[in-house]
């Protein structure tokens, strides 16, 4: 189960041809998304994404997009994804991410809003460095030093691991310059007070 994919069959002469794999948590989400033109898209059988799921989907394309749920279990699934390929990414390799409003799936979006509307939606994928940004920061205070040493550390610990010495140094730097960032807006907005 945790090594193949649903519709791989299916999907691989299109994946490979277009450089695109849309990967769904469930088999009624493919068969919709096929239905509507969409004959790249794959579902783990049954399971998470597992990293065996990974690198076989990278035989196919670079960088997948992940569309899973609206709801926690998605959104938790996403994040359990996120953390399984950083030690697998390596140059040009890795995934993207499409997070659906809060209780829609892939399937009911596009009964809804159509082909056109996921097109531009998987068009719109985030990266994966985009994702472990918000899960590391996403209502987290930069209030005081401690606080921001912490996320420092937490990104840092994220960042490391991450097998391949590149990616991983384009990692540091990019968190560390977004971080930065983040800092001198907050002094910026905060008056100096002594």
């Amino acid at each position: 189960k945790g090594k193949n994919l649903y519709a791989l069959y299916n999907s691989k002469e299109s994946a490979r041809k277009n450089d695109e794999l849309i990967v769904t948590e469930g088999y009624t989400d493919v068969i919709s998304l096929h239905q509507s033109g969409f004959d790249t898209a794959v579902a783990p059988l049954g399971t998470s994404l597992t990293e065996e799921q990974i690198k076989l989907l990278w035989r196919f394309a670079r960088k997948p997009i992940l569309c899973f749920d609206g709801d926690n279990a998605g959104q938790r699934a996403a994040m359990r994804a996120a953390e399984r390929a950083l030690p697998l990414i390596k140059p040009g390799y890795s995934l993207q991410f499409v997070m659906l409003p809060g209780g829609e799936d892939p399937d009911s979006f596009i009964r809804a809003n159509g082909p056109k509307a996921a097109r531009k939606m998987f068009s719109g994928a985030i990266a994966l460095s985009e994702v472990l940004w918000k899960i590391e920061t996403i209502g987290f205070k930069l209030d005081t030093p401690e606080d921001r040493s912490w996320l420092e550390r937490r990104l840092r610990e994220r960042t490391l691991q991450i097998k391949d010495d590149t990616v991983r140094r384009y990692y540091l730097t990019e968190f560390k310059e977004r971080l930065r960032q983040r800092l001198s807006l907050i002094h910026i907005s905060e008056p100096t007070r002594l």
